[in-house]
C-alpha cells in the first residue's frame, strides 16, 4: 500500500517542513487544507513583518518581496488582520507589469480582509527622484499606474475601515489631462460623517470620525474636490 505526504502525522510532517525556504512553504501550503496549516505556520514565523497575535502586518513591497502578500492570500487558519500598512517604492525608470501586478495583489488582499480597521498605503517615489507628470503623452504603463492607485484606493475605502491613511507622492496629473482621473473622492464622500462633507483643497485631508488622511498630489487634490462637487 502507498502513502503520499497527507499520511504522515503532523510531528514528521513539521521536522520535514522546517528547514524548507519560503517559496517551498508557500507551493505545500496549496496542496490542502491541512498541509496549508502546517507549512504557513513556519513561513509566519520567520516573517517579521507580520503579527498574527495582533492581527497587523507592517509590509515594504516589491516584486522581490510580494510573498508576504501572497502568504496572506492564500492563508486558511491565519485570524484576519485588523491593521495593515504597506510601503511601495516607484519603481526606477519605465513603470512594468511586475508592479502593477503586485498593485492589483495588494488590492485583491485588501478585498478579502473582512475585518479590517486601520490601512496606511504609502507609495513614495524615492530618494533623488521626480513625480512623473501624467499626460496626454506619458506611456501607458505610467497611465496604468495611476489608474491602479486609484482602483487600490477606492478598494480600500470600500472596505469601511475606521482609519484610512493613503501617501503617493509617485506623480501628478498635467492640468489638460486631469478630467480623465477624477474619482479618487466621490466614494471618499459618501462614506464621510455629515460634519465632514466639505474638504479643503489641501494637498493634506484629515477628517475625524472616521479618519481619513490623504497626502496626494495638490493638483490632482484640486481636481478630485471639485469633480465630486464638494
Amino acid at each position: 500500500m502507498s502513502s503520499g505526504m497527507l499520511d504522515l502525522p503532523t510531528e514528521i510532517l513539521e521536522l520535514i517542513f522546517e528547514p524548507l525556504p519560503n517559496e517551498s512553504l508557500l507551493c505545500i501550503a496549496l496542496l490542502s487544507r491541512r498541509l496549508n496549516a502546517i507549512a504557513l505556520s513556519f513561513y509566519f514565523q520567520r516573517c517579521n513583518d507580520i503579527d498574527l497575535v495582533a492581527k497587523s502586518a507592517e509590509l515594504t513591497l516589491s516584486p522581490a518581496r510580494w510573498d508576504a502578500v501572497c502568504a496572506l492570500q492564500i492563508s486558511i487558519a491565519t485570524p484576519p488582520l485588523e491593521r495593515l500598512k504597506c510601503t511601495i517604492p516607484r519603481p526606477p525608470g519605465s513603470i512594468n507589469a511586475y508592479y502593477l501586478e503586485l498593485m492589483k495583489r495588494l488590492e485583491t488582499l485588501i478585498a478579502r480582509l473582512s475585518r479590517l480597521r486601520e490601512v496606511a498605503v504609502e507609495l513614495r517615489v524615492g530618494v533623488g527622484r521626480r513625480p512623473w507628470v501624467i499626460s496626454a503623452r506619458s506611456s501607458p504603463w505610467q497611465r496604468a499606474w495611476v489608474a491602479q492607485v486609484e482602483a487600490l484606493l477606492k478598494c480600500i475605502v470600500r472596505q469601511d475601515c475606521r482609519c484610512l491613511t493613503f501617501i503617493d507622492d509617485t506623480y501628478y496629473l498635467e492640468e489638460s489631462y486631469q478630467d480623465q482621473f477624477y474619482g479618487l473622492f466621490p466614494c471618499i464622500k459618501e462614506r464621510l460623517p455629515a460634519g465632514g462633507k466639505n474638504l479643503p483643497p489641501l494637498a493634506t485631508t484629515a477628517v475625524p470620525c472616521p479618519t481619513l488622511s490623504f497626502d496626494l498630489p495638490r493638483h490632482q487634490i484640486r481636481h478630485s474636490l471639485q469633480a465630486a462637487q464638494l
